[in-house]
Order: C-alpha cells, then sequence, then structure tokens
C-alpha cells in the first residue's frame, strides 16, 4: 500500500482526486490533505508520503515552493511529486522538471489519464522497493558471510593457541 497526500487551495479538487484515488482499484490509501502551501510542509513533514500531489498555485507557499523547500531539506526525498495545475505555461513546467516532479498534470483531470498516471507511479514505487529489498538481502548475506568467516578465523586463532600452548608444555 502507497500512502498519499494533496495540496490543493479548492476543496473540491482535493475530495475529487481522493474519490479518484479510492475508485482506482489501487492499493493506495490517502493520508492527508492541505489546502495551501504551509499546511503542505507541516503535512509532509508528518506523513512523508509516497506520493504527493500538489497545486502550483496554492495561498501562503506555491506548489513549485513548496517542493523546491523539501528538496533542499531533504536532498534524497523518495516522495514523488506530481504537479496539479490549471495553468499550462512552460515556465512552470520547466521548473518543475527541474525540481524532478514527475507528472504535470493540467485541470481539469481526465479520469483515464488520472489512472495511468497513478498505475505508472505505482509501477516505478514497486521497481524501487524490489531494488531496495534485493539490496537488503544482499547486504544480509555479506553480513552473514562476514561473521561467518569471523569466527573461522576465531576458531582457527584458538586452535593455533592451543597448538603453540601444547608444544610450549611438550618441552
Amino acid at each position: 500500500m502507497y500512502s498519499i497526500c494533496i495540496a490543493d487551495d479548492e476543496k473540491y479538487v482535493l475530495k475529487s482526486i481522493a474519490q479518484r484515488i479510492s475508485s482506482s482499484g489501487m492499493e493506495l490509501e490517502v493520508v492527508g490533505m492541505a489546502g495551501n502551501g504551509l499546511e503542505a510542509l507541516e503535512l509532509y513533514d508528518r506523513e512523508q508520503p509516497d506520493i504527493f500531489f500538489v497545486d502550483i498555485n496554492m495561498p501562503v507557499v506555491n506548489g513549485l515552493d513548496f517542493i523546491e523547500r523539501i528538496r533542499k531539506k531533504d536532498p534524497d526525498v523518495r516522495t514523488r511529486f506530481i504537479i496539479i495545475s490549471g495553468y499550462d505555461d512552460f515556465a512552470y513546467m520547466k521548473k518543475a522538471i527541474q525540481l524532478g516532479v514527475i507528472n504535470y498534470i493540467k485541470k481539469p483531470i481526465l479520469q483515464q489519464e488520472f489512472t495511468d498516471m497513478l498505475r505508472d507511479v505505482c509501477r516505478q514505487l514497486d521497481e524501487e522497493r524490489e531494488k531496495e529489498e534485493k539490496k537488503e538481502e544482499k547486504k544480509k548475506i555479506c553480513i552473514s558471510y562476514l561473521g561467518k568467516k569471523k569466527k573461522r578465523k576465531e576458531k582457527k586463532k584458538r586452535w593455533s593457541d592451543s597448538v603453540f600452548s601444547l608444544k610450549q608444555h611438550l618441552k
């Protein structure tokens, strides 16, 4: 299950996106919603969701500034940011790309486009989790191997010490 947060200053958009997510049939959970950029920052700190839908034009802190602040605070952030916008402005899109936004959805949101985008994001997250699991498994194998190697070395040393002690005793 992946967690999702939504930030938009229009309540009907918040509800619409949450409803689309719940009716998608995917294992997704909306864990929080924010009505402005400052609330979105607090929500991010509290939830650190897998996916965060962000409106560009929000009061207090706009969507792009919100993402920029998150990226500055945590350069290795794993959250996937998706812009929701009523604007078809190249400057916004360019800045969104620079901030590592994975998708830019224009309002009004089309259901098929939204569902396809969600599937794609979930596939990316699945692949990332699978890579992490393989990495952890390799790490466990290495630790196990090193632990066994250390035990063999200690056993060899004890045996060597015993032989030395026996030789000393026999002299």
